[in-house]
């Protein structure tokens, strides 16, 4: 078998058919797995040390993914490796070793991805915790075609990490979740920069330092269609929600357990924004059937989370609900006033359609 060389084993290779078969060629020998890996397209690695063997060269790859701890030596043999990557899914667990954690890839790591990687469309870094602008700004400013990012509970970034970010001029998705050192300083940032004209969902979830001034800033990103301000917690009020509504876009809003809001958010929310589709208000305890009520006659309105809104009754719900010819999930809480008379009741008729109703 040694005196196959590499053009032959990749045409026995390319003559199979069965990616099962594909899978099972690769775990002759390693001669054979290096032919199989330049003819990947797509790899889910769980081994990083692998890597070594696998990548020796795939230029046909187009997305890679590993959720283990990487080190910037296998960031590099990524980038020299797979140049022509759009996909590259990195998101560990928040349960990551911290002395592992410490040998992650930093700024380093990632510059060498996002010099070679030009082509890269979607990153999702989610968890990784030792880059910061330096690696931000190679990606942004290298990677002109990315669209999407997740940067959620990358704790390293911050307002300055932000004003790198809004120099995109084709980012489309910007995950933020937990990213608590962000404030209103970098949505200003973010407000002002190229990215006002293209970003479509923006989740700022537990930026717990975001308040009503910073809020406002994002009025300004014009294109913007998905919003999420989930636990961020009382600094943001009416006022700021309010303002937002300047937006023309909105279809999908998160304002889960900002508990200063009032019903007139919700006025002002049902008013300006009749296609909306999505409407998140758990743990908004201030809020009543008045502002519920705002949501009357909303044709494409399918998804509406109520939980832990202690001034909402059943008769409030049932109210709007049969106003709604698209609803089909709703959130309630079991502690809702005056509960249905089958308080286990997880779904109804309704305009034809059945209405999910799930209980917490």
């Amino acid at each position: 078998m040694e005196r196959l060389g590499d053009d032959e084993i990749s045409s026995i290779f390319e003559r199979i058919s069965n990616h099962e078969d594909k899978d099972s060629f690769a775990l002759v020998c390693k001669k054979f797995l290096k032919v199989a890996s330049f003819h990947l397209r797509r790899l889910h690695n769980k081994l990083p040390d692998l890597l070594y063997d696998m990548l020796i060269a795939s230029p046909k790859m187009v997305s890679f993914s590993c959720h283990e701890p990487l080190s910037n030596n296998h960031m590099i043999l990524i980038a020299n490796s797979c140049p022509n990557i759009w996909n590259l899914t990195l998101s560990v667990k928040h349960n990551l070793d911290p002395e592992v954690g410490k040998l992650d890839f930093n700024d380093a790591g990632l510059h060498a991805v996002a010099e070679t990687c030009v082509h890269l469309f979607h990153v999702n870094l989610s968890g990784r915790l030792r880059f910061k602008e330096l690696g931000i700004g190679s990606l942004v400013r290298s990677c002109k075609n990315l669209r999407r990012l997740n940067l959620t509970d990358c704790v390293n970034v911050t307002d300055k990490s932000l004003k790198i970010i809004a120099e995109a001029t084709c980012l489309n998705e910007l995950q933020l979740l937990g990213c608590y050192l962000i404030s209103d300083l970098g949505l200003e940032y973010l407000a002002n920069g190229d990215l006002k004209y293209c970003l479509v969902t923006l989740d700022l979830s537990r930026c717990d330092r975001i308040t009503d001034n910073g809020v406002i800033h994002l009025k300004k990103l014009v294109t913007l269609i998905s919003l999420s301000f989930l636990r961020c917690g009382g600094k943001i009020t009416d006022c700021g929600i309010v303002a937002l509504c300047e937006l023309p876009n909105i279809k999908s809003l998160n304002l889960d357990y900002l508990f200063n809001i009032t019903d007139v958010s919700l006025l002002e929310i049902g008013r300006k924004y009749l296609n909306i589709v999505s409407i998140s208000l758990d743990g908004c305890k201030r809020i009543t059937g008045v502002g519920l009520r705002a949501f009357t006659g909303h044709r494409y309105l399918f998804g509406l989370r109520l939980f832990s809104c202690y001034k909402i009754s059943w008769e409030d719900v049932l109210s709007i609900a049969l106003t709604l010819p698209s609803l089909s999930s709703i959130r309630l809480s079991r502690r809702i006033k005056k509960p249905m008379p089958e308080a286990g009741y997880e779904c109804f008729h309704l305009h034809g359609n059945y209405l999910q109703i799930e209980w917490k």
